[in-house]
């Protein structure tokens, strides 16, 4: 096997090193700055179980002409869209994508330049930073690299791929559900505890964060807040992401309708009441709608109602475990060619913390 790796930074660097240390074929896809570090001092790891120093194969991007068995994307978050155009032409026909950045957005972004075929799930546990001179410090003990089938399907690839990772003096597991480890990464990720929330700023922090691709899109959407607080105890980031991924959905749902009938209507409603012991939330859409034969399959991770593979499929995944975890429920009920409704409920928090049901 054959690997790129993308950035020779903290994480990047400190894989990557052990796998060049071990005899794996790598190569780093780094900028000239850092080739010529690497040129000239090999790429150097400080650790406390031995340090490394070893010769280490680069390339810059205008010099990258051949593809690659498989790929490991190791840049920051904001540096993905670069990244990309980087190492674009690295990837063929058989390539693997095995990315191992923060969050989970990164999975709809890679898919959908280069199709949910050559993507994997990827999660790693590493303390390590980059001093002035190159030299990377791994700061703790733990040093770990999971990855599988988004599905979490066995498969030749992964199969060969822990073969390639295995014996290189880091912790490699295959992970039998990456989606679920993708979501605890993104958790530990997230430094704010559970705290006594407004259920209508995390609303509004998922409305504001989402207000970028509906309006550039030309959707309307009407929204219906009760005028006292619905107090729940929650973590806001990740149920305001739960919410994100929903009305994502509803969005790239109005726009594949809209390719067959340009004037349809684009409109998504999101109302919330407090009614009984439960607080409902629904957000509806007047998209393309679900057929009723698929209609038990749109959380299971993977499974996606779009006609390309501009998604992933996870992000309803990801809303179902979010919203579960903080004990409420998520349902959709559609219908094809009118639109969908996402209803979601959550126990009072001084009633019954069993998942509510509607």
């Amino acid at each position: 096997m054959k690997m790129l790796i993308v950035g020779a930074g903290a994480t990047g660097g400190f894989f990557g090193g052990l796998l060049a240390a071990a005899g794996r074929d790598v190569t780093f896809l780094v900028r000239d700055k850092r080739a010529a570090q690497l040129a000239r001092d090999g790429l150097v790891i400080r650790s406390p179980h031995g340090d490394v120093q070893t010769p280490v194969k680069t390339v810059v991007a205008r010099d990258l002409n051949r593809t690659f068995d498989t790929a490991l994307v190791t840049v920051k978050a904001f540096g993905l869209d670069g990244a990309i155009a980087d190492f674009a032409p690295a990837v063929g026909p058989d390539t693997t994508i095995v990315p191992i950045l923060n969050g989970i957005k990164h999975i709809d972004t890679l898919v959908q330049r280069f199709g949910a075929a050559r993507v994997v799930g990827g999660v790693c546990r590493v303390a390590s930073t980059l001093d002035e001179e190159g030299r990377i410090h791994q700061l703790a003990g733990f040093q770990e690299l999971l990855y599988g089938e988004l599905d979490g399907a066995p498969s030749q690839r992964i199969e060969a791929l822990h073969a390639f990772m295995s014996g290189a003096r880091f912790d490699a597991k295959i992970s039998r559900d990456i989606v679920q480890d993708l979501l605890g990464f993104a958790r530990r990720g997230d430094t704010t505890d559970r705290q006594i929330v407004d259920l209508r700023d995390v609303i509004r922090q998922a409305l504001k964060i989402s207000e970028l691709q509906t309006r550039s899109q030309g959707i309307v959407v009407n929204t219906t807040l009760p005028e006292n607080a619905l107090i729940l105890e929650a973590q806001p980031n990740q149920l305001s992401q739960a919410l994100c991924n929903i009305l994502q959905n509803s969005a790239e749902a109005i726009l594949e309708k809209r390719r067959d009938d340009p004037r349809a209507r684009g409109e998504i409603s999101v109302a919330l009441r407090s009614t009984g012991d439960l607080y409902e939330l629904l957000i509806g859409d007047t998209g393309v709608g679900i057929k009723p034969e698929v209609q038990d399959k749109v959380f299971n991770p993977l499974f996606t109602t779009k006609a390309s593979n501009a998604n992933s499929g996870l992000g309803l995944t990801m809303a179902f475990k979010i919203i579960a975890e903080h004990a409420g429920r998520l349902e959709l009920s559609s219908q094809p060619g009118v639109g969908t409704t996402a209803k979601i409920a959550f126990h009072r928090p001084d009633k019954s913390p069993e998942s509510p049901t509607f």
